[in-house]
C-alpha cells in the first residue's frame, strides 16, 4: 500500500536523496573496504563482488537522484502536477524512467564486466533465461 501523493513528494523523496547523498560521500571508504573484503576473501580471484555491488550501488544512487530531480522539474513545470496527465507529460515522463533504465542496465552490464550470461551458467542450458520465455516455453508444453 502506498502512501498518499503529498506523503510521497515530500517526505519519501527527499528522504531517497539525503541517502543517495549519504552513499555518495561515502563511497570511498565503502569501495576501500569492499575492495579489502574482496581481497581478503580470494575466494575466485578477481571476482571482487563486493567492490562491483558498491559500484552498481553507487550508479544506482546517483541516477535515482538525477531522476528524482528532473521528475520534480516536470511536475513543477507541469503546473504542481496539474498536467501530468496529459499525452506530452507522460511521454517526457516516459523519456525520464527509460533513461533511469537504461543508466541501471548499463550499470549493471559493466559492474558484471558485460557478462550477460553469467546466470545462464547458474541456471543450466535447459531453463529459459527470462520470465518471458518460460511462460512461452509452458505454452509450447501445453500445445
Amino acid at each position: 500500500m502506498l502512501p498518499p501523493p503529498l506523503v510521497r513528494r515530500l517526505v519519501l523523496a527527499p528522504v531517497v536523496v539525503v541517502f543517495a547523498v549519504a552513499f555518495i560521500v561515502l563511497s570511498p571508504a565503502l569501495a576501500i573496504l569492499a575492495l579489502t573484503f574482496g581481497l581478503a576473501a580470494r575466494s575466485r580471484p578477481g571476482r571482487m563482488r563486493s567492490l562491483r555491488l558498491t559500484c552498481f550501488a553507487l550508479i544506482w544512487f546517483i541516477a535515482e537522484t538525477a531522476a528524482l530531480f528532473v521528475l520534480l522539474g516536470l511536475w513543477l513545470v507541469a503546473g504542481f502536477g496539474g498536467r501530468l496527465r496529459t499525452e506530452p507529460y507522460q511521454e517526457r515522463h516516459y523519456r525520464v524512467v527509460r533513461w533511469f533504465l537504461d543508466v541501471l542496465y548499463d550499470g549493471a552490464e559493466r559492474a558484471a564486466r558485460g557478462d550477460r550470461r553469467a546466470g545462464a551458467h547458474a541456471r543450466g542450458a535447459d531453463r529459459p533465461a527470462r520470465p518471458a520465455d518460460h511462460r512461452a516455453q509452458q505454452a509450447r508444453r501445453a500445445r
